[in-house]
């Protein structure tokens, strides 16, 4: 008889603690995916033609630049310099061959006025950062886009009267 009060006294404690004893799982799904980055310009060329000397020129149609990475991106330009003429580095700074090339990343379209020495594109990279250029090229979301507008400032006089050209780069970098 002990044997089986033994017995029953093992089942009941197998039914009680059988619960505590069992284990329960849980799953996480990981996934991941690699930052791309990438812009891009509906327009690859402002063809200005012979002007006069000093004379300011805003590009009369925007320029659309997309963001086509898979991350938010603040664009960046540079320019690389005419090969005879030097470039500004201030809205005002002309003279015998300096130009000034401007660019300005906003809705509304711009006038020359509208166009500050922040908004000047020097020979070394800079970043958009919602000063620099207007408050369009900062934080682009993925696939969004940005209207960049152009202002080209001619010398106040040049010893070349054969063609310029002055090549603006646009890239990306991370938000």
């Amino acid at each position: 008889m002990r044997s089986r009060w033994v017995v029953a006294a093992l089942v009941a404690c197998l039914a009680i603690c059988g619960s505590t004893l069992a284990t329960a799982t849980n799953t996480v799904t990981i996934t991941v995916t690699i930052q791309s980055l990438g812009v891009s310009v509906d327009t690859s060329t402002w063809a200005i033609g012979a002007v006069s000397a000093s004379q300011s020129l805003v590009k009369g149609t925007k320029i659309v630049v997309t963001n086509t990475g898979n991350v938010a991106e603040d664009f960046t330009l540079q320019q690389t310099a005419a090969a005879d003429w030097t470039a500004g580095t201030t809205v005002a700074d002309i003279a015998a061959n300096k130009y000034v090339l401007a660019a300005r990343l906003q809705v509304a379209t711009p006038v020359a006025g509208d166009f500050v020495d922040g908004d000047v594109v020097t020979t070394s990279p800079q970043t958009c950062n919602g000063a620099k250029f207007g408050a369009g090229g900062s934080n682009v979301a993925a696939a969004g886009t940005a209207d960049m507008w152009l202002l080209f400032k001619t010398p106040s006089s040049s010893t070349s009267t054969a063609e310029q050209t002055v090549v603006l780069t646009m890239g990306c970098a991370a938000h």
